[in-house]
């Protein structure tokens, strides 16, 4: 019980950290970086430029102010015919510390010049957690839109990687606009480490924004503080009756036991002298001295006078001349006769 009551208390602790603490939105622009000083990097060279689109020769400048955060925007377009690149995607990575991630692009409805075909994978700590397909209309105009959320993250620091097509697939083009992270004010700066995440997000539709669900993760731990709060009133209670029961155990066994008393010229009050129980070894003592004062008392134990051989003599001869006159006496005794009533007999009537 000692040892799991600071158990409890810590994990009260850290869960109320955890649950007071306030989550935090940064963004990272694609050309700036963001408050905690994460840039976004682009590989390879020269398949991402800003303010224009990398990989599309003769492209038109893409008419972008007012919709782009900040007015800056990194275009790439992957063409598996490009002989420079045939099977290297280009890709955005951005390492960050947080507990999720989301992806701003702009989207493009045109059929050429460049198409505004796009997909795009998303990898977060090495492992696949999403992807988006775009299809133009062919109507003019660019759209911006959230193209990836990643599910909640542990906090810690995590790799975003952003691909721009894929091996042996179709025209990809992509307009990263910026990149937003959450991050909790507290564990920022505890140094928290866990493993890295494994989620899986699927396929997001165009437009479409999904937001970290941070009331669900509130709520739980919310009601794990109150699970823990309600576990450790229940062993303290649990704890306190145990002890309760064991004194009323001691008490009684006590008070069962019978006081020893001896009668002695004192008053009967001095004579009840109220002793605790004996122990087992006490008792066990009690019965060793038992067994060996009996053992001393018996006849074959006891010690045999030493009788002289002239004194053994002379009481045989007294008592074989006591025998004799005995004989003697008894033998000479007369009987005098006794002689008997006549017979009654009662007359006949």
């Amino acid at each position: 019980m000692r040892g799991l009551c600071p158990a409890l208390v810590f994990s009260l602790v850290q869960l109320l950290q955890h649950a007071t603490a306030v989550l935090v939105n940064a963004t990272v622009d694609d050309l700036n970086p963001g408050p905690q000083g994460h840039s976004i990097v682009y590989f390879p060279a020269g398949a991402w430029v800003s303010g224009a689109v990398g990989g599309c020769t003769g492209c038109v400048p893409l008419a972008l102010s007012g919709i782009a955060s900040m007015n800056t925007f990194h275009g790439s377009l992957f063409n598996e015919k490009n002989k420079a690149n045939p099977l290297t995607p280009p890709n955005a990575t951005l390492t960050f510390f947080g507990t999720s991630v989301s992806v701003n692009c702009i989207l493009s409805n045109a059929l050429s010049n460049p198409p505004g075909t796009s997909h795009m994978t998303f990898t977060i700590d090495g492992v696949q957690a999403g992807s988006f397909t775009h299809s133009p209309t062919g109507t003019p105009g660019f759209q911006p839109s959230t193209v990836f959320t990643s599910d909640p993250l542990l906090p810690e620091t995590h790799t975003l990687v952003i691909s721009n097509g894929r091996p042996g697939g179709a025209t990809s083009l992509t307009i990263l606009d910026s990149v937003e992270y959450s991050y909790d004010d507290l564990s920022s700066t505890s140094g928290v480490a866990a493993p890295a995440s494994s989620a899986t997000t699927t396929v997001n539709p165009v437009g479409a924004t999904k937001s970290p669900n941070t009331a669900a993760i509130v709520g739980g731990l919310v009601a794990a503080v109150v699970v823990l709060c309600l576990a450790l009133v229940g062993l303290i209670l649990h704890w306190r009756r145990r002890r309760h029961f064991r004194r009323s155990e001691a008490g009684a066994t006590s008070s069962s036991w019978v006081d020893p008393f001896f009668l002695s010229n004192a008053t009967p009050a001095q004579d009840l002298v109220k002793a605790r129980p004996p122990s087992m070894s006490s008792l066990s003592a009690m019965k060793r001295e038992q067994s060996a004062a009996v053992r001393a008392f018996a006849p074959e134990a006891l010690p045999q006078p030493a009788v002289p051989d002239e004194v053994h003599d002379s009481r045989s001869r007294e008592l074989r001349k006591l025998r004799t006159e005995m004989a003697e006496i008894l033998a000479g005794r007369s009987y005098e006769e006794v002689t008997l009533p006549p017979k009654y007999t009662p007359a006949r009537v």
